[in-house]
């Protein structure tokens, strides 16, 4: 108790040499548990692991999540729409869907592209689909002009008639499986991952994941679509570099009365400070621990 604020938005992290690291507050249960994805600049492969401290323990300090700096691309539908993404066919826009945030594909059909990023292989992508009838997808590894079936494909369809999800090139199924959406109308999350050597695993609420093998394309610009009819969009969009074998938190070891000057010359008096032993590279994701 008194270690952190409830809604933790006081925990900071730091290098040993007291640089601050970018952090997203992917979610937290308020008083429970939270989930943080921590960007980490580099894990050596000899010793194979480094440590970054967590900070907690100011009264009144606020969030200072950020996850544009810690994904290669990140949208939550905040700020302006222009900004990020390019219209190709129809309109898309910022607005709420089904209680979420979320960028929508207002037309019948509808396709946009990042305005300037582009995904190199290896990537992972996580995001929520959402349609209220027929398609929603996402398209990647695309040129500046792409069309309802260019390149890869990896789209939910909700029809009850025909529900399923699957991955396409050039409109051709090259992985597909039946799937149990519920119902139309509501947020199913997704992840995506296409390694260097061309392969794709695409996975769909709690549906086992599908995978193909393709080398044809590594780079490109990400896409979003819908078409047919009805109502279309997608919303936490997150796209970070992929790797099979993700950073763990080995150890944390608990330590008392730490004083560290962060930027700006705010003290934080730190009642207990834990030190996470990581392993492997990239991201970090410190989560489900409740700190009491």
């Amino acid at each position: 108790e008194g270690v952190m604020r409830d809604d933790f938005g006081d925990i900071r992290f730091t290098l040993p040499d007291e640089t601050p690291l970018p952090y997203h507050l992917k979610t937290y249960t308020e008083a429970d548990a939270a989930t943080f994805i921590v960007l980490v600049p580099s894990i050596p492969a000899a010793p194979d692991n480094t440590i970054i401290n967590i900070h907690s323990g100011k009264p009144d300090a606020t969030t200072t999540s950020s996850p544009n700096d810690v994904y290669l691309f990140f949208d939550d539908a905040t700020g302006t729409y222009g900004d990020k993404w390019v219209d190709i066919k129809g309109t898309g826009s910022y607005t709420q869907i089904g209680g979420v945030q979320a960028i929508s594909l207002n037309s019948a059909t509808t396709n946009i592209r990042t305005k300037d990023f582009q995904v190199t292989a290896p990537f992972k992508v996580e995001l929520r689909l959402y349609s209220t009838s027929v398609i929603t997808a996402l398209q990647y590894c695309q040129d500046t002009t792409p069309s309802t079936n260019e390149r890869y494909h990896a789209r939910i369809n909700v029809r009850s008639s025909a529900a399923y999800d699957g991955i396409l090139k050039a409109g051709s199924f090259i992985t597909s499986q039946t799937e149990n959406f519920g119902t139309p109308s509501s947020w199913v999350d997704c992840i995506l991952t296409l390694d260097n050597v061309g392969h794709h695993s695409w996975t769909v609420g709690t549906a086992t994941a599908l995978t193909a093998t393709d080398t044809t394309y590594t780079t490109g610009y990400l896409s979003l679509n819908h078409h047919n009819s009805g109502t279309g969009a997608v919303a936490n969009l997150a796209v970070s570099k992929y790797t099979t074998n993700p950073p763990l938190v080995n150890e944390v070891i608990w330590n008392s009365n730490y004083d560290l000057n962060l930027i700006g010359g705010v003290i934080y008096t730190v009642p207990d400070l834990p030190e996470l032993d990581l392993s492997n590279h990239y991201f970090v994701n410190v989560g489900g621990v409740a700190y009491e």
